[in-house]
């Protein structure tokens, strides 16, 4: 791999790499394309000077999709927001309140979790349970990161999501 060499250049070169993944394209090592992409966006998060909020959301893209080159990891963040969220409700099964026609006492923890962060799919808990106080935070919170990690994920299957200089 030639990242050693563009990492010892002067400040951030977004062509050479972009010339570099271009070579390893058109010499059929489309892994190697998309992993000198990465490298070029990480490099920008590195030198490119990027002011705090763009490098904060950079950072998050890298993390989160690795910059929009994958994004299937979007995909393995899902079930740990799932699970993590599942653990809160049933830490917290008191701060939820049923609506008409909740049945038991409590939300099921892992449907209510499920329900909650799924966008299209409707389990009936999340409408026959309301959180209260806090939990109503986390509660918009995981919905809002629902509809986002699943939109990257479909938009990354139709190859949408890329973050291009």
């Amino acid at each position: 791999m030639r990242f050693a060499w563009l990492r010892q250049t002067d400040g951030h070169q977004p062509q050479a790499w972009s010339q570099l993944a271009d070579v390893y394209r058109r010499n059929g090592r489309a892994e190697d394309a998309r992993r000198a992409e990465i490298a070029r966006e990480n490099d920008r998060l590195e030198r490119a000077g990027l002011g705090a909020p763009e490098r904060a959301g950079r950072w998050i893209l890298r993390v989160v999709i690795g910059h929009g080159y994958r994004p299937w990891l979007a995909a393995v963040w899902s079930p740990a927001i799932v699970l993590a969220f599942a653990l809160l409700v049933w830490a917290g099964l008191d701060s939820y309140v049923p609506r008409q026609g909740a049945v038991g006492r409590h939300p099921e923890p892992v449907a209510y979790s499920l329900d909650t962060f799924l966008p299209i799919v409707d389990l009936g808990q999340a409408a026959k349970w309301a959180p209260t106080g806090a939990v109503r935070w986390v509660d918009w919170t995981v919905i809002l990161l629902g509809w986002a990690l699943s939109t990257v994920f479909v938009a990354g299957l139709t190859r949408v999501v890329r973050t291009e200089a």
